[in-house]
């Protein structure tokens, strides 16, 4: 099993709450669970909140299900990322970063061509499985 969706976000605040609801409707539909669901808002709002305030242009988010991995991956046009809180980094790691540690399997960034992906999974329990 393989599904992608992706939505191109406004830029600007208004680009979390769509991308929160997004997330939650594509996780009813894939059946991936109410935890995950919660889950996956949670770090789409925080993913998409960092690209809005340290990105630049428009964001875009990608939920991807393949096997029983769900990756959420927001990229944008910013500078390429230097994750907080580390040696490399003077900004400490904010709350949003926090509970995207906390709650994904693993997470990470890599650069594109336009800027950078910023990107974290969950395993979810799909039903019959």
């Amino acid at each position: 099993m393989h599904r992608r969706v992706r939505l191109e976000l406004p830029a600007g605040d208004v680009a979390c709450s769509a991308a929160r609801r997004f997330a939650r409707d594509v996780c009813l539909r894939w059946d991936c669970g109410d935890e995950v669901e919660e889950d996956a808002a949670v770090i789409t709002n925080a993913l998409v909140t960092n690209a809005v305030r340290h990105g630049q242009g428009a964001p875009v988010l990608r939920l991807e299900l393949r096997r029983d991995l769900l990756t959420i991956a927001v990229y944008d046009d910013g500078p390429p990322f230097i994750p907080p809180g580390t040696a490399v980094s003077d900004v400490p790691i904010g709350l949003g970063l926090m509970l995207v540690d906390a709650l994904c399997t693993v997470w990470g960034s890599s650069p594109t061509p336009a800027g950078k992906v910023v990107w974290a999974t969950l395993r979810p329990r799909l039903a019959g499985t």
